[in-house]
């Protein structure tokens, strides 16, 4: 393997690295997105069931 493979090889890693990484915090914020939503759909069912009063 000569030089220049080599420094592609790790451009690639490095760029495949930081794709790891944004897509593992896009998915922390699809969890807590996901989490709101259930949260709201169990406020609504309480509401409707068990109204203040």
């Amino acid at each position: 393997m000569n030089q220049l493979e080599m420094v592609a090889l790790d451009k690639l890693i490095t760029d495949v690295t930081a794709l790891r990484i944004e897509i593992a915090e896009l998915r922390d914020e699809i969890k807590k997105l996901h989490h709101d939503d259930d949260d709201k759909a169990k406020k609504e069912i309480l509401n409707r069931y068990y109204p203040r009063r």
